[in-house]
């Protein structure tokens, strides 16, 4: 109630009505329908993270919800459209809005300076190409949300990286960039601009917590903080880490 509503200094908020949010904290999701999409699971579940998603799925069942699998076309083009937006929105914030790159690019950090070096690189054309496919992205989940109220999904495929090497992880066995465990999840999200609320829904073998998020169409937060509170109440996510 506090971050939303109309603003007329803020040209992105309206004079909808904010939904309802007295109900959130209840305990039974009898007549919702929650949805599981493996078309979104790009990078594979780690055993551990699959098993705390296994688990969230039936444990919404058991508090009264249908479990609906369903399909969002075209997955694989998320998160390729929203590395353009990104890298090209980021590059015109660094070099015009801040003024700041390539002019003190010394000042960068290695990862941040070669995304904002690649950024500079994104033409006009491959921009608005994107654009245009985000819209489509949107379209394609306000069609899923026909079908189900709120999308449960994983936060991430495996656990973080280690200290001395933060941009990398071992996943299946292979070095893989810490963004690929996250991003696939996360990205959705992202470009669609749809509110979700991630939670703690378990452990994983080296005791680290482990999330799921819910995710519902535009302007419904309540449902999104719905799910997300009864699940958080009866996976034991109310447990502190470390013990």
């Amino acid at each position: 109630n506090v971050l939303a509503g109309f603003d007329p200094e803020d040209p992105a908020t309206g004079h909808r009505l904010l939904p309802t949010l007295s109900n959130v904290s209840g305990d039974r999701l009898d007549g919702i329908r929650v949805g599981t999409a493996p078309s979104l699971h790009l990078t594979p579940l780690a055993p551990a993270y699959e098993e705390v998603f296994d688990r969230a799925l039936t444990v919404a069942a058991g508090l009264g919800a249908e479990i609906v699998e369903i399909t969002v076309p075209l997955a694989e083009r998320i998160r390729p459209t929203f590395a353009t937006l990104q890298m090209a929105e980021a590059h015109y914030t660094h070099s015009v809005t801040l003024g700041t790159f390539p002019s003190r690019a010394a000042d960068y950090g290695p990862d941040v300076r070669g995304r904002l070096e690649t950024g500079a690189g994104v033409g006009i054309n491959n921009y608005l190409e994107a654009r245009t496919e985000a819209q489509r992205i949107r379209r394609r989940f306000e069609t899923v949300f026909e079908l189900v109220d709120v999308l449960l999904t994983p936060v991430s495929a495996g656990p973080p990286a280690a200290v001395p090497d933060p941009d990398q992880t071992t996943h299946f066995g292979k070095s893989i960039p810490f963004r690929e465990l996250v991003m696939d999840y996360t990205v959705p999200q992202d470009i669609t601009g749809l509110p979700a609320c991630a939670i703690p829904a378990g452990f994983d073998t080296d005791d680290l917590p482990v999330g799921v998020q819910t995710t519902a169409a535009a302007h419904r937060e309540d449902l999104a903080l719905r799910v997300a509170a009864a699940l958080h109440q009866q996976l034991g996510s109310s447990e502190r880490w470390p013990v």
